[in-house]
């Protein structure tokens, strides 16, 4: 194997300060965003006038209402007059309830929430929401024209809740609840006109097939202190894999985040039972890439996508879900990047672990991780080939056995043969008087001899 090349500091380390937005304002930054966060990084698309990236799927893209025209549900008149909003109402109506997912009981929960504030807010954000729906439902609009008409909606409930004369109690977690129920009202309704656009496909796939090719990447190649042979360790491992893949599942971005919480408090888990104690945040960066590389989660840039467009812009500014989830934009972006000096090695071994022509070492294959069904399947194969050896041992000595008996019995054979070869056997006559009284008792022992006992006259 080529001499590793030392380096100071691998790229996948990073400090606090470099996960937080590039303006300086306190939040956390995104490498999707250039390093701003969500409210930065629109302000610059805005100063600097960026074009929107196109999508083939909704390619026409249409005139974004301002945050008043969303608030009010005011709508453009036409000569048909108050019956035509009707029937638009009642489109708007049909189209909602189209939307909804089977058993979903966000509806349910919105309801019951909306009961919890006073009628003519809870009317006006019912209304706002379900306008925002239709018009994001919308076949013609781009994924674009979608953000901007989500986040507009959360601008502008915001701005209601944040001015209501009823709202001015509130705290900010009491507001952010607020949110929390409109996002996830509105996202699992938007889900399917919303989700994967035919660009985020295609990124997927690639995606897909860049983590596979990477999948010889073992944690000692980033540094992380895994021992993954503990068996608490692996079920952390096990649960952090989990939650990736379990991203995927979910509809709204609340929920998303949630997984990516989840799995992200099982890597300090899986670190913690390593090292015998706490963890750090240089350790977590390369575990967590770690974990995306073993569980390849399905559509993940999908999923980052969807995440970034459509979640209540707060949720990923600061808190905790906001710091994992940086995090998991920063693996995502080191794994697409990488190369030879990444994994602080050189080209040639780096080329012939791509290619499949070098294969990692046995420990570091025995470290790798595998789930609980494979690991049984693996101690079944060891069983299996012990089995076979100690089959093929028992045949061997099976055969000597049977070498040892022939020898040994063609050896007997051969000294018997012998024996009888010095000392052959030779046949004596004698010669018996059958009418004799007395026929060779003479040569018989004293108590072989015959005696008379008594005569008889």
């Amino acid at each position: 194997m080529a001499e590793k090349v030392p380096t100071s500091k691998k790229p996948f380390q990073v400090e606090e300060a470099d996960l937080m937005c590039k303006k300086g304002c306190g939040f956390y930054g995104n490498p999707a965003w250039h390093g701003y966060c969500s409210q930065c990084y629109t302000e610059f698309e805005r100063m600097n006038k960026l074009p929107a990236v196109p999508d083939t799927k909704r390619s026409a893209p249409v005139e974004v209402s301002s945050c008043e025209e969303i608030e009010t549900g005011s709508e453009v008149s036409n000569s048909h007059g108050k019956s035509n909003e009707k029937r638009r109402t009642k489109k708007t109506s049909r189209s909602v309830f189209r939307k909804s997912p089977p058993n979903d009981s966000s509806a349910v929960d919105f309801g019951e929430f909306l009961k919890t504030l006073r009628k003519p807010v809870a009317q006006d954000i019912s209304a706002m929401c379900r306008k925002a729906i239709d018009r994001v439902c919308e076949d013609s609009l781009s994924t674009e024209s979608q953000k901007d008409i989500v986040q507009g909606l959360y601008h502008s409930v915001g701005n209601k809740l944040r001015t209501h004369p009823a709202f001015k109690h509130y705290e900010d977690d009491q507001l952010d609840k607020v949110m929390d129920n409109v996002e996830k009202f509105i996202m699992s309704r938007m889900y399917l006109a919303t989700f994967c656009p035919p660009d985020d496909e295609l990124a997927d796939l690639a995606m897909q097939q860049r983590i596979r090719e990477l999948r010889w990447v073992s944690s000692s190649h980033l540094d992380t202190p895994l021992n993954l042979r503990d068996s608490l360790v692996s079920r952390h491992l096990n649960e952090a894999i989990t939650a990736a893949i379990e991203i995927n599942s979910k509809r709204t971005p609340q929920d998303k985040l949630a997984c990516v919480v989840r799995c992200s408090l099982s890597v300090f888990e899986m670190l913690r039972g390593s090292n015998g104690q706490p963890a750090n945040a240089d350790q977590f960066l390369p575990a967590l890439i770690f974990v995306i590389l073993r569980s390849n989660p399905p559509q993940l840039h999908s999923n980052l996508q969807y995440i970034m467009r459509f979640a209540y812009p707060q949720r990923l500014m600061s808190g905790e879900s906001g710091y994992y989830f940086t995090n998991l934009c920063c693996a995502v972006t080191f794994i697409e990047g990488i190369v030879a000096d990444s994994l602080n090695m050189s080209e040639e071994e780096f080329d012939g672990f791509m290619k499949g022509t070098t294969r990692a070492p046995a420990d570091e294959l025995d470290s790798s991780y595998t789930c609980e069904g494979l690991e049984a399947l693996r101690a079944f194969n060891v069983q299996i080939k012990e089995a076979n050896a100690a089959e093929d041992k028992l045949v061997e000595d099976i055969t000597r056995l049977r070498i040892e008996m022939r020898s040994f019995a063609e050896g007997t054979l051969a000294r018997i043969a012998d024996i009888r070869s010095r000392n052959p056997l030779t046949r004596q006559s004698i010669d018996v008087s059958l009418d004799s009284e007395n026929v060779g008792s003479d040569d018989l022992p004293s108590p072989l001899q015959p005696k008379v006992i008594s005569l008889r006259h």
